[in-house]
């Protein structure tokens, strides 16, 4: 098996073709988020397609895009989510 380390899914068009092109071809994808609405969509991608891995995150350069207090919910949101993920139960 080989491992996609670092993708980011959520800005492919056909994200759908490169996730069953792995599948076929025993790739474990991991796919990064880099923002808040990146974050959203590669949940959603988990949602959908189980056997990829996801990281939450806020790229640095994103930072500059966002106030505190966005900094701080999606913060709080991504430790949210990383319990239930954890706990394997329902994302959101």
């Amino acid at each position: 098996m080989f491992i996609d380390a670092h993708s980011h899914m959520d800005l492919l068009k056909n994200y759908r073709q490169a996730i069953q092109n792995a599948k076929e071809k025993n790739i474990k994808i991991l796919t990064a988020g880099i923002d808040i609405k990146s974050n959203r969509k590669i949940l959603e991608l988990k949602k959908q397609n189980p056997e990829i891995e996801i990281c939450l995150g806020i790229y640095p350069t994103e930072t500059l895009k966002l106030s505190e207090k966005e900094i701080d919910s999606e913060i709080d949101f991504i430790k949210r989510i990383k319990t239930k993920l954890l706990q394997s139960e329902k994302l959101v």
